[in-house]
């Protein structure tokens, strides 16, 4: 009869019987716990006491024999799953019989799996980038759609905007045919009528292509980033032209100190490249910042004041403090230091010439080359160089003029001879942020909510409102009306999405 695994373990130790004995009372147990009994055993099975006999309990030999039975039963066991290894490794090794006879069909059939693995997720890649691609296809289409449907909307004013352009066009063209045949006296006003047409058409055309599009600018955004994962294609931003909010402007933080620092001011270059000054512990400091990095500081030790001016003209940067006058290159390296006789208030710097405003009342030139005075102008001197009346508060230049601006109006000078073309309204409560090529005169409200565009006749052709910004902001609009906003408060440059 066949005994079960369990009856073949010792209660004592649990484990396969080792030289079995059996009790009078039939129990079994491994020799080793019955070796050091003298005549009596107190039995823990039967719970009688056993006399010990003189040599012993005998061996329990049927089931010493069914112990080593099944002992041989597991290593035939064994002996079998080894056989199946060796069998297994022996027919793995044949399949190495086809890698020398073969090796060509192994390499290729290596290489076909490989390139099946790479097609596999291809496609799966391939779905993925089509999505996506149908996503900004669909932005695409569905902005479409709405300009093509607000031209039927608005096609009279559309129409009508379209006309003004074209008249505007045709009075650009006698004009230049009457700059033509102007006699001396008439030609400088017939070219600055010429200006006043092509500050106006730059503007009505910025207005046109504004109405047509539906008030709406689409940009396509995408850089190479070659840590980005593969399957991106940038994204589709639609925003308002007219409305301009911090999600319409890609925002990089300048890593600026923040020490105690008066008369903070802020020069742009480029769309990367600034440069801030300001009055901190008796000393004026410039710093010189690009794409947010710090290039360059230098200090001015000025214990008088904290009043200074700062202004560039592209090729150079030029400071005032007090009666100094300073000119570095765009590095911030120092070309002049000059004394000056008399205190400013503003200044305007071309590619010639410095216009130092002294007073509201009159005005001194410097040759921006050594900084060599001129002459100084009296306004409301009408036999000055000069023809400017009315009391100043700012001054700007352009290629071809000098723009005065007073409390409420403009005065248009030749920046050549001096002449004064014309004198403007202009608002009191808009200050000048450029003056195009174009002559197109664009300036910000003192609440730093609304960017307006003036013709050279003053009129506001189209403005833009700025919601969402901090009140403690400073505006920059460049040549193509690129905006730039940088926030004093936090340090935030944001660059309008439509700037390259």
């Amino acid at each position: 009869m066949m005994l079960s695994e369990d009856s073949l373990l010792c209660v004592r130790c649990n484990k396969k019987f080792n030289d079995p004995r059996v009790l009078p009372c039939g129990e079994s147990l491994c020799s080793n716990y019955l070796s050091d009994l003298k005549e009596m055993y107190d039995c823990p099975f039967c719970k009688e006491i056993h006399t010990v006999p003189k040599n012993g309990f005998p061996s329990n030999k049927s089931l010493l024999k069914a112990v080593k039975s099944s002992y041989e039963s597991q290593n035939a066991k064994l002996k079998f799953v080894n056989f199946k290894k060796h069998l297994d490794m022996i027919d793995s090794f044949d399949s190495m019989k086809k890698v020398v006879d073969t090796p060509d069909l192994v390499i290729t059939d290596y290489c076909s799996a490989m390139i099946g693995d790479i097609d596999l997720i291809f496609e799966i890649k391939y779905k993925e980038i089509s999505l996506i691609r149908e996503g900004l296809i669909k932005k695409v289409k569905d902005y479409e759609a709405q300009c093509l449907q607000n031209l039927v909307k608005n096609k009279l004013e559309i129409e009508e905007n379209g006309i003004k352009i074209f008249n505007l066009i045709e009075e650009m063209r006698k004009t230049g045919i009457t700059i033509l045949t102007a006699n001396d006296n008439d030609y400088l006003n017939e070219v600055f009528n010429f200006e006043i047409i092509v500050s106006k058409i730059r503007l009505e055309g910025d207005k046109f292509f504004m109405k047509i599009l539906d008030d709406k600018f689409l940009k396509y955004l995408f850089e190479i980033d070659y840590l980005r994962s593969i399957i991106d294609l940038g994204e589709i931003k639609i925003a308002d032209y007219k409305l301009l909010k911090p999600d319409n402007f890609k925002k990089k933080q300048i890593p600026f100190a923040k020490v105690n620092k008066k008369n903070f001011k802020i020069l742009k270059f480029n769309s990367d490249s600034f440069l801030f000054s300001y009055y901190s512990y008796k000393d004026i400091s410039l710093e010189l910042f690009n794409n947010g990095e710090k290039l360059k500081k230098i200090i001015i030790e000025n214990e008088e004041t904290s009043t200074y001016i700062v202004k560039s003209n592209m090729e150079y940067i030029f400071l005032n403090i007090e009666r100094k006058f300073y000119k570095y290159d765009m590095s911030l390296n120092l070309i002049l230091c000059k004394d000056i006789q008399d205190f400013m208030t503003d200044f305007s710097v071309s590619d010639t010439r410095l216009i130092a405003l002294n007073s509201a009342f009159y005005f001194s030139l410097y040759d921006i080359s050594n900084l060599k005075f001129l002459f100084t102008i009296q306004i409301d001197n009408f036999d000055a160089f000069f023809d400017v009346s009315g009391r100043v508060k700012q001054v700007h230049f352009n290629e071809r003029y000098c723009f005065f601006q007073h409390l409420d109006s403009l005065s248009i000078i030749m920046s050549h001879n001096g002449k004064r073309l014309k004198t403007i309204h202009f608002p009191k409560n808009y200050d000048i942020i450029h003056i195009n090529g174009y002559c197109v005169i664009t300036a910000v409200n003192k609440e730093k909510t609304k960017i307006c565009y003036f013709d050279l006749e003053g009129n506001v052709v189209f403005d833009k409102v700025l919601k969402g910004f901090s009140k403690n902001i400073e505006v920059f609009v460049e040549e193509n009306d690129y905006i730039t906003i940088f926030d004093k408060d936090t340090f935030i440059i944001y660059n309008h999405i439509t700037n390259k």
